[in-house]
């Protein structure tokens, strides 16, 4: 999976890539809600979903957390397709969306980036790449949220996640982790207190947290 792959779902086919966006958002929406409660984030003023697309989690972390200012991060023809996908006008409100490339550009300042569905994209390659900036760009006391589906650690389950898998692998040259795999990937650019847990929601969701000390 390149840049261009993403950039070109966007602009190849305008009614695709909406209905696509509209997927992503209703698959999303489930999930979101869970993944804004699933730790106490009061303490961070700054939020930036990196890749946020529709910004179904920013609109359930604004709600969740009204006292914080968050910001969507993507691709600006991602931006422009999310458009066509906002709440009614007062939660527009609580959102930005600032266009970029994460791999490219510098991130909006945050207190906490997050990352939903966005990792099993890449391989790790590409995951040490955006974990290094993530970490330069917090500072000590800012952390990073991962929402993400999670194999056992005998890689051997749930089956949803492993057809996901497969399906990363094929389509997108990511792959699903275990929980160590994540843990391992984070403390290896120096973030510490690393937390799992579970999202009801969806099966074999979590929502993973470590800090910048």
């Amino acid at each position: 999976m390149t840049l261009e792959t993403f950039e070109s779902l966007y602009e190849t086919d305008k009614d695709y890539s909406a209905t696509f966006l509209q997927y992503m958002h209703q698959l999303s929406s489930i999930t979101s809600p869970g993944v804004a409660k699933s730790f106490d984030l009061s303490p961070f003023c700054e939020i930036c979903d990196l890749g946020g697309g529709s910004g179904s989690l920013a609109y359930a972390l604004a709600s969740e957390y009204p006292d914080a200012t968050v910001t969507v991060f993507d691709l600006a023809t991602a931006v422009e397709a999310a458009q066509i996908i906002t709440p009614d006008e007062t939660e527009r409100q609580k959102v930005k969306f600032v266009a970029g490339d994460f791999f490219q550009d510098e991130f909006p300042p945050a207190g906490l980036y997050t990352f939903a569905r966005i990792l099993h994209d890449w391989p790790d390659e590409k995951v040490h790449q955006l974990l290094n900036k993530t970490f330069k760009s917090l500072k000590s006391g800012g952390a990073v949220l991962i929402a993400e589906l999670v194999m056992n650690e005998t890689k051997t389950g749930p089956l949803q996640t492993l057809r996901y898998n497969v399906q990363m692998m094929i389509e997108m040259s990511g792959r699903e982790r275990t929980e160590t795999e994540y843990r391992l990937l984070l403390e290896q650019h120096g973030f510490v207190d690393f937390e799992c847990k579970f999202v009801a929601g969806y099966s074999s969701f979590h929502a993973m947290i470590a800090k910048k000390p």
